[in-house]
């Protein structure tokens, strides 16, 4: 994914996060004069459990690579292209989040076909395989994988046989500086399929939601999610 980082840059003189060394000031109009000059208080990220959404397209940057197709209509749907190549699709959250004692979960309606990896990811960039956190399925070899990825090296942490009713909603959680890797056939009662240190900060996340075909063979067909953070 690293090729297709994108670089966000703030233009404003206000902190936009806990890494922005912002600067504030006022100006009296007629005779130009600083009032006060101090650096700006950073603000905390929102918990990831704040972002609740049945995907209109008012909270999600979408983005797609090679032809891919990704729409919101009370579902989001994501077709990767035919695969003579890679092909990308899904959406990441317009802000920042912070997972901290909280949770983010979605219902994975249909997790398409084909050579892909459809997942819920918490990631410090949004289109980086840098650092995040990943529940989902890899549809080529029908598992259910959680994994993570660190300084650039992505592990599977742990895997089982994907079941399209038992799997059906994924959740990541943070609970006293261990992170949750859980599924559910109802969105209320959740299965651990990994837990594990946090080995990142975890204060400043986008939240992904995306199918990328990896592989140039099959047919890929459409991944769907709904419901995110909307109980059942």
């Amino acid at each position: 994914y690293d090729t297709y980082n994108k670089l966000k840059l703030s233009l404003l003189g206000v902190s936009t996060g806990s890494n922005t060394m912002g600067w504030t000031f006022a100006l009296n109009i007629g005779v130009l004069s600083v009032v006060a000059l101090k650096p700006a208080v950073a603000v905390a990220n929102p918990k990831v459990a704040t972002l609740s959404d049945t995907f209109p397209p008012l909270k999600w940057n979408l983005f797609t690579m090679n032809n891919g197709v990704v729409t919101e209509a009370d579902e989001l749907r994501m077709t990767p292209a035919p695969m003579t190549i890679t092909s990308w699709a899904g959406l990441y959250s317009l802000a920042k989040y912070d997972l901290t004692g909280s949770r983010c979960f979605v219902e994975l309606v249909d997790a398409g076909a084909g050579n892909t990896w459809v997942d819920l990811t918490l990631s410090t960039q949004p289109l980086s395989s840098d650092n995040f956190f990943s529940i989902g399925v890899d549809t080529g070899l029908g598992m259910l994988q959680a994994g993570d990825e660190i300084n650039g090296t992505f592990v599977v942490r742990n895997q089982i046989t994907y079941n399209p009713v038992n799997h059906r909603w994924l959740q990541i959680r943070e609970a006293s500086g261990t992170v949750y890797f859980e599924y559910s056939a109802d969105g209320v009662t959740w299965s651990t399929l990994d837990s594990r240190a946090a080995a990142m900060a975890i204060t400043d996340l986008y939240i992904v939601l995306d199918d990328f075909a990896y592989n140039a063979s099959g047919t890929p067909g459409t991944a769907i999610f709904a419901n995110f953070n909307v109980t059942p």
